[in-house]
């Protein structure tokens, strides 16, 4: 039973074994052997007291011991197999070395089995290297001193090395040594391996360009390299075991310190980029935390700083500056593999790409079919040379529209002389472009109507001219002057009468040949050419006024405007050529214009053929017109007043009347002479002149009644000329009239073609004093909004209404409106053309306040005037006795 319960303890440790290390194995080993020998002993002697003690029963006994020893030898088979499932070699031997007894692991550990290894000498197969150092462990263990975790190296049976680690124990009374050895191969090679990379992470440490060190928990240096060395400037033995905040003071509270402490705190990688203060430069840091400490690697980046600050001032300055900016790889412009790596703001502005867009991309991206190839390839002629181009190129955004570029490229060279990038510089010059086109479309086109101008046609006339002499085939000039345009400009504005043009203009194109011309001359005036219309006179003659009628049927179904139908006619003149008195191309069109001229004469909406008599009545106009031009110089021009009176026939004042006298013409009548000055531009002097003189009335004795009042007409030429209030005030000054006496009279039709300027003029006239009347009102465009508008003080009914009003009830109807919205706005009203009684009675059971006509006189001189005045008696007594 000893026996046993001894054997079940054995195996009981031998389990155990499994969970502890070598040694508590050896020694398990040692207590199992001499636990054998004990039982040996006492089964020996207990064995022999029973057979003399009870010899009786000795077959009992016998059986007993049988039993035991069956039972013994299942337990150490049991135990066998434990040991044999050991990944460790378990092994005895004697004192010459030889294995008694191996496990299974043997096999394992030497690639021999166990057969193999019994009887022979455990020395044959340890490295002749190690031999020397395992007899002496042996010998030590032999002589009583156990080992522990010694180490040799076993050469395997395939040739390979094995590293053993072993412990052992001699027994005396068995006369074997009990060794257990482990498998330390894996381990041994994997130190090895980790030498070799601390070794080699050393050499890395301390020829890598960052600075490095280690601190532990307690932030002691623990390692340097020698780059800390030079960035600190101290060296190892002096930081090696100190404390980082003692030897570097101004770090602990620094951004680094703060990172350093957060690092090892939170157990997680910090990045600090900051200026440090006692170097004063700018340091890049990456802090590691580990179980020992703290892995810093630093460097100093304060040029790299400097220098990004200066990129960064640059990209900006780049990215804001209005130009597109490109930089493209140096590479041929033929090779696809040319690409985009910078662009700026501008760039991304001009061409709808982003810069992700790209970047990345060839600069062919913005090429299309419109792109000049001719441009191209001389760009990449130069580019191939290395040399600065600059060009006008067609591009294309991304949305697809064109864009004119002026690009300059400009190539960048490295230290060696080699190109590497090119520099694009591009500016939009669409605008221009677009001004340039436009300024070449108007040297020969109208702007508004897209038709030839005067400079194309006189160039196409001279040239059909020349070939008409040369082929005797006539042809045909057609000046044509649409009637009363300018009505279409005041009432509809200058929008509606363009609008207008354009549609005439294609309504006289659409009447004519592919090879005839039309051309606008000017304003409302155009110019037909018509080539090649027949081999006579006569028949050129009817193919003429063929076209010329055709034009003016078509003409007359109008034009619809948003304003609505309106309808249209032509005066046309009509010039054949070539002809005997045609000296040359000007000669045809000044014809034609004598011929429109003469059709103005007839009523307009008249077609008429140049005559050399009409040429004689044009020449006489001339001459009157230059005897016009020289009339105030002459002194032929007189001042004539016409009085302003009240129903009694009381003069409130007078209207200033030109005459001219010719010396040899005698009176002119004014209309005939004003609309010729002022279509010469003679009005200005003229009526400058007028105002000067009537101004000089104002101050005479005759005209100081305080009550009588000046009116003057002003022509629309001298009421747009800029600073006309300056000059009315410096003759108000030079003759020393009183503005309040002074009333400048001007036509309606002014107000509504020159609205914002007439009113700004008119408003600095009224800060002068003088009053503002509005003439011939009621023939114009009469509109409520301008009368509040404008700085008014008199309305003056237009003598048609005056003389038809008493026999015309729509026209009484219209003074009694003109009276009413008169006194609403607090306007003085003078009806004008008043020649009877009738007329007179009508105007005064209105309640109009002032008059002026034959009834109370006609005009006369100024000086005879003036002269009348110093009568006290009224005008309308004067007349009737």
């Amino acid at each position: 039973m000893l026996i046993f319960t001894l054997l079940s303890l054995v195996r009981i440790h031998a389990i155990l074994w499994f969970q502890r290390n070598v040694v508590y194995f050896y020694v398990l080993s040692i207590m199992v052997a001499g636990v054998l020998v004990v039982v040996a002993i006492l089964g020996q002697r207990q064995h022999k007291a029973r057979a003399i003690a009870q010899a009786a029963r000795q077959m009992q006994v016998e059986g007993a011991i049988r039993l035991r020893e069956m039972q013994a030898r299942s337990t150490s088979e049991q135990l066998c197999k434990i040991l044999d499932f050991s990944q460790d070699t378990i092994c005895t031997f004697d004192a010459e070395g030889r294995f008694l007894q191996v496990n299974a692991a043997c096999e394992t550990n030497s690639g021999y089995t166990p057969e193999e290894l019994l009887g022979t000498v455990n020395l044959l197969y340890v490295l002749p290297e190690d031999r020397e150092t395992t007899i002496e462990a042996i010998k030590s263990v032999m002589g009583g001193q156990p080992t522990i975790h010694f180490e040799n190296r076993v050469l395997r049976k395939d040739g390979s090395v094995a590293h053993m680690m072993w412990s052992a124990q001699w027994s005396q009374a068995d006369g074997k040594i009990f060794a257990i050895g482990r498998n330390m191969t894996a381990i041994r090679l994997a130190e090895a391996e980790a030498r070799k990379v601390a070794v080699r992470l050393e050499a890395t440490l301390e020829n890598i360009a960052d600075a490095f060190f280690t601190l532990d928990r307690e932030w002691r240096f623990t390692y340097m390299n020698q780059e800390t060395e030079r960035t600190l400037q101290r060296t190892r033995a002096d930081l090696l075991g100190k404390v980082i905040w003692e030897e570097l003071p101004g770090l602990k509270d620094s951004a680094f310190g703060q990172g350093y402490r957060r690092a090892m705190a939170e157990n997680r990688k910090v990045s600090i980029e900051d200026h440090y203060a006692p170097f004063d430069a700018w340091f890049e840091v990456d802090a590691y935390p580990s179980v020992e400490g703290l892995a810093v690697y630093f460097r100093d980046v304060t040029e790299k700083r400097q220098s990004q600050e200066q990129l960064k001032l640059l990209e900006a300055s780049v990215a804001r500056l209005n130009d597109s900016v490109m930089i493209i790889t140096a590479k041929s412009q033929d090779d696809p593999g040319q690409r985009i790596v910078f662009v700026n703001e501008a760039f991304e502005r001009l061409t709808g790409y982003s810069r992700k867009e790209a970047l990345g991309k060839t600069p062919r991206m913005l090429e299309g079919p419109g792109t000049q190839q001719a441009e191209l390839e001389r760009i990449r002629e130069a580019m191939d040379r290395f040399e600065h181009v600059r060009a006008e190129l067609i591009e294309y955004t991304k949305s697809g529209q064109e864009v004119w570029v002026e690009i300059d490229r400009s190539p960048i060279m490295d230290a060696a002389g080699r190109c590497t990038h090119w520099v694009g510089v591009a500016r939009d010059i669409t605008q221009r472009k677009i001004a340039e086109q436009e300024i070449q479309y108007l040297a020969f086109y109208d702007p508004v109507t897209r038709l030839p101008n005067r400079k194309l046609l006189m160039d196409r006339l001279k040239q059909a001219f020349t070939r008409a002499g040369r082929t005797g085939r006539w042809g045909a000039a057609v000046f044509i002057e649409l009637d009363h345009f300018k009505l279409v400009n005041d009432s509809h504005g200058h929008a509606a009468g363009d609008e207008f043009l354009q549609k005439i203009s294609q309504r006289i194109v659409e009447e004519l040949r592919a090879s005839d011309t039309v051309a606008c001359y000017g304003g409302d005036e155009f110019v037909v050419l018509l080539e090649n219309l027949a081999d006579t006179l006569e028949a050129a003659t009817a193919a003429a006024l063929h076209v010329a009628y055709k034009i003016r049927t078509r003409l007359a179904e109008g034009a619809s405007l948003e304003e609505g139908m309106i309808t249209a006619s032509a005066s046309q003149g009509i010039a054949l050529f070539p002809a005997s008195d045609q000296a040359d191309a000007q000669e045809v069109l000044r014809q034609a214009n004598i011929a429109l001229y003469r059709s103005k004469e007839l009523g307009r909406d008249q077609i008429c053929m140049f005559e050399a008599s009409m040429a004689s009545a044009i020449s006489e106009q001339l001459d009157l017109d230059q005897a016009l031009r020289n009339a105030l110089e002459r002194k032929e021009f007189s001042l004539y007043l016409q009085a302003k009176t009240d129903a009694a026939g009381q003069i409130a004042g007078a209207e200033v009347l030109l005459r001219w006298k010719h010396p040899e013409r005698g009176m002119v009548s004014p209309a005939i002479f004003i609309p010729l000055a002022e279509e010469s531009g003679a009005i200005l002097a003229i009526g400058e002149w007028v105002l000067r003189e009537g101004c000089k009335l104002l101050s005479e004795t005759a005209f100081r009644n305080p009550d009588y009042s000046l009116s003057i007409n002003v022509s629309p030429r001298q009421l747009c000329q800029s600073g006309f209030a300056e000059k009315v005030k410096s003759i108000l000054d030079e003759t020393g009239a009183p503005p309040a006496r002074l009333t400048l009279e001007v036509t309606e039709g002014q107000f509504v073609s020159n609205m914002e300027s007439v009113v700004s003029t008119m408003k600095e006239l009224r800060s002068l004093g003088v009053r503002i009347s509005i003439d011939d009102f009621g023939t114009g465009y009469s509109c409520l909004f301008y009368l509040q508008k404008l700085p008014l003080d008199e309305l003056k009914i237009d003598k048609s209404f005056v003389q038809s009003a008493p026999n015309d009830p729509s026209h009484g109807v219209l003074i009694d409106t003109i009276l009413s919205i008169a006194s609403q706005l607090g306007l003085t009203v003078v009806a004008e053309g008043v020649e009877t009684e009738a007329q007179l009675n009508f105007l005064e059971e209105r309640g109009c306040p002032l008059f002026q006509g034959y009834y109370f006189g006609r005009p006369m001189l100024a000086s005879k005037f003036l002269a009348t005045l110093d009568d006290e008696a009224p005008l309308r007594d004067a007349v009737t006795t």
